[in-house]
């Protein structure tokens, strides 16, 4: 290796490294100036900026630590069984809704799945020559986000333990 090579390497991750502190010392002022905003106006900055991704957030964080505690299910059901598989179920449309694209797929049929998943891998393709793997919804979970949300209007009464 020549010299310009090393002190390029070098000096490109110490540059690195400088931008991983300045990104990490920003990030936690912000979360600061969040907590703080949450303290004195009852919300942030944030919450509002992205409300959908901040609801459904905290839908999944408290439909996990009701399944987990439930100890009963509605009258329409058969058994808690059937109660823990929709509760799953409006936990996956949660997570995939904040996913990277999950929130473009929540109301489409499959054959405009079919138009926007291509675009998408065209879109990917272009951007993406390293090889990298095309990680993009199936539709069979676009069905399971799709029936999460509906259990979600439907049951939305019952989310108590």
């Amino acid at each position: 290796m020549r010299i310009r090579d090393i002190l390029v390497k070098r000096t490109s991750v110490m540059f690195r490294k400088a931008d991983d502190l300045f990104y990490s010392v920003g990030r936690w002022l912000d979360d600061f100036r969040w907590r703080i905003q949450r303290i004195f106006r009852g919300y942030a900055d944030i919450d509002i900026w992205n409300f959908d991704y901040r609801l459904f957030t905290l839908i999944k964080r408290h439909v996990e630590v009701l399944r987990k505690h439930t100890y009963s299910y509605p009258p329409t059901l058969k058994n808690i069984y059937e109660w823990y598989d929709i509760l799953d179920d409006i936990i996956f449309a949660c997570d995939m809704y904040t996913s990277e694209n999950g929130g473009d797929l929540y109301d489409i049929d499959e054959e405009e799945y079919k138009k926007y998943r291509s675009i998408m891998y065209e879109a990917y393709k272009k951007h993406h020559s390293d090889g990298e793997e095309f990680n993009y919804p199936s539709w069979d979970d676009v069905q399971r986000m799709q029936r999460g949300i509906r259990y979600f209007k439907e049951y939305m009464f019952h989310l108590w333990v």
